[in-house]
């Protein structure tokens, strides 16, 4: 799906960077990041990020935490960027991150209450988390290569990252 404007193009590039710096720092390896993805049978969407994962982190106890943070690392991204603090569960396009999030924290906590409470915590954390200057420059960086390719894998981030892994 095509995006209609420039910003919803820079906007969407920050919300696709965030999944990625988590889920890299994550230890995760990016399979792909498009602006521009393909139509297919699932949600309709703007950007999309794929993470694969090594056998040995699928297989952690906090698995399911970082599928959280990772999933929810984009919505994070677009509310710094765009300065709107809007909860994630409110925006439609951010719905299938916030599903898959909440699918994760059923994972770890069988109350609602409390998986809602866990992940608005998630959530604020991360924002502290993104905003700090070399993880938002790094996002920025992320973001710009995006916007310039539309497409990304691991190798056109691993240089840009060597410096964050520090």
């Amino acid at each position: 799906m095509a995006l209609s404007s420039d910003s919803e193009r820079e906007l969407t590039a920050y919300h696709e960077a965030g999944h990625i710096f988590v889920g890299i720092l994550h230890g995760g390896r990016l399979k792909l990041a498009s602006l521009e993805p393909e139509e297919d049978e699932g949600p309709r969407r703007f950007g999309d990020t794929t993470i694969a994962w090594r056998k040995s982190i699928r297989e952690r106890s906090d698995f399911p935490l970082i599928l959280c943070e990772v999933a929810l690392a984009g919505p994070m991204a677009e509310t710094i960027y765009s300065g709107d603090e809007t909860h994630p569960a409110h925006v439609p396009q951010w719905q299938p991150d916030w599903r898959n999030a909440l699918q994760m924290a059923e994972r770890l906590m069988p109350d609602l209450r409390k998986q809602i409470e866990f992940l608005e915590d998630r959530c604020a954390r991360l924002h502290r988390f993104l905003r700090e200057d070399h993880h938002w420059t790094a996002i920025g960086d992320i973001a710009d290569l995006l916007m310039c390719n539309d497409v990304v894998e691991h190798d056109d981030v691993i240089d840009l990252i060597q410096h964050w892994r520090r």
